[in-house]
């Protein structure tokens, strides 16, 4: 019988690293809920950076969606 996987191991959240390494992101989406943290040293600047881009970046989630047919 196959054991389930544990909680922890389950809500681990994901990572992403640029190659220049100055940015480490972790995020992690639970129910309908989702979270991104940036660290390192270019972590403030690029989520300033995000924050003021959110408007677009909403616009082309919304035009991504509609081609998928949802």
């Amino acid at each position: 019988m196959k054991r389930p996987k544990s909680a922890k191991a389950k809500n681990a959240p994901a990572t992403w690293q640029p190659t220049d390494g100055l940015v480490n992101a972790e995020f992690k989406g639970a129910g309908k809920g989702f979270s991104l943290a940036l660290k390192a040293r270019d972590g403030r600047k690029f989520g300033q950076f995000i924050s003021e881009n959110l408007d677009r970046l909403y616009g082309e989630f919304r035009q991504s969606e509609m081609g998928k047919g949802d």
